[in-house]
């Protein structure tokens, strides 16, 4: 599908497998994953794509008409799997190093249009590699709960996998407090990333999910 260095692939799949599943296969081909919020207008997502020159959509069947502006090529991950288990099963040879991009977020556009930001690989292993402002290793049990087309993504996503930690991905929606608290006790979570306003409100209710 041509997918190399600096090609930029439009992902749009909620939290699931799927998900965790396309941004390896992206990145393992040495491509650009750029989340796309379906929830956005079509014409915002159209901008987008444009911007950080979009050619390959990655997404979930139910979300591809929505996002698909008819330009570029859909490959929908949770239902053409005949397909891509045709594909070789071999890694591919690193084509990529650390100034290479492995993700463009967009800004939230709060005040005026979004601005995509390119993030390199080393960015993403200074994040989580050599650092201790939080408990990272094989032991952790790390929660998949922002969007992936916030940044706090890749806290979560990387934060586990660079140091083959577990990764529990919530399932698409939003979780009520009691949800939320139920998985952290049933999957036993030891590391997540809440917003402040969060955090106090399970601070608050369910206290026992953080202890």
């Amino acid at each position: 599908m041509g997918v190399g260095p600096e090609v930029r692939v439009g992902l749009c799949v909620e939290r699931s497998l799927e998900l965790v599943v396309s941004v390896l296969g992206i990145l393992k081909a040495g491509g650009v994953y750029v989340p796309l919020d379906a929830s956005y207008p079509l014409e915002r997502l159209s901008w987008m794509k444009r911007e950080a020159g979009v050619a390959l959509l990655v997404a979930q069947e139910k979300l591809a008409d929505e996002v698909a502006s008819g330009g570029e090529l859909v490959v929908c991950v949770d239902t053409e799997w005949a397909s891509i288990a045709r594909q070789p099963q071999s890694n591919p040879s690193p084509s990529v190093g650390g100034g290479h991009l492995a993700y463009v977020m967009f800004t939230s556009g709060s005040t005026g249009q979004p601005k995509g930001v390119g993030v390199p690989h080393r960015a993403v292993s200074r994040l989580v590699l050599g650092t201790d402002f939080a408990h990272f290793g094989p032991e952790e049990v790390w929660l998949q709960l922002a969007p992936i087309s916030f940044d706090a993504s890749t806290l979560e996503v990387w934060g586990a996998l660079l140091h083959g930690a577990k990764l529990v991905v919530y399932p698409a929606g939003t979780p009520s407090l009691e949800e939320l608290g139920r998985t952290l006790e049933a999957s036993g979570i030891t590391s997540l990333w809440l917003t402040a306003a969060l955090f106090e409100q399970m601070q608050a209710r369910q206290p026992q999910a953080l202890a």
